[in-house]
């Protein structure tokens, strides 16, 4: 989807007469721009539905593997502090965590590029030659900005949305009951 979202973001940027089309009449290069701009909404079509079809398969997986990636980091970072190891286990630990870490991390800054890829999308629809373009031209490209405005979000059960401040606050919570954890068993032994 971020592909896409980039070639289309290109096309729109590119949305300009060559030389040939500069020399037809100003009716012929509007409706060659109006085609342009439809096959241009067309594609963003297929990129909403295909995000939509993503986010439907995808939303309680997402939920749970957020979820159950935060309680096993704060459990595996109990178990890295408390246990007196040696070096081969506290490297498996450590690598075990970095990698359960960046199974929240990679689909949280996935979500976010999709985010930041839609927002980008206006300001090309807005580098097009639109100023020249007839009022249908105009209108069109008004009406995808308005929907643009609307970044695509893929969420976990609608709860939270796959972006970086949610991983952010995902490993906050996550060390808050670590430290939490930690100083009840602190307590426990005095």
């Amino acid at each position: 989807a971020v592909g896409q979202l980039q070639i289309l973001k290109t096309k729109f940027v590119n949305l300009k007469l060559n030389d040939f089309e500069n020399g037809l009449d100003l009716k012929s290069r509007d409706d060659m721009q109006i085609e342009r701009l439809r096959k241009y909404l067309t594609h963003y079509e297929i990129i909403l539905k295909y995000c939509a079809i993503v986010q439907d398969i995808l939303n309680i997986t997402i939920f749970v593997q957020l979820g159950m990636s935060s309680i096993v980091i704060c459990v595996g970072l109990c178990g890295f502090v408390a246990m007196p190891s040696n070096t081969e286990t506290a490297i498996f630990m450590f690598s075990y965590l970095t990698t359960m870490t960046m199974q929240i991390f990679v689909p949280s800054w996935m979500g976010t590029q999709i985010s930041f890829e839609c927002g980008e999308l206006m300001s090309a629809a807005y580098s097009c030659e639109w100023i020249p373009r007839s009022k249908l031209f105009k209108r069109s490209l008004i009406l995808f900005v308005e929907r643009a405005k609307t970044p695509v979000r893929i969420t976990g059960l609608k709860i939270f949305t796959l972006s970086l401040d949610t991983f952010t606050s995902i490993m906050k919570t996550t060390y808050s009951f670590f430290t939490l954890i930690r100083q009840l068993q602190v307590d426990e032994v005095n």
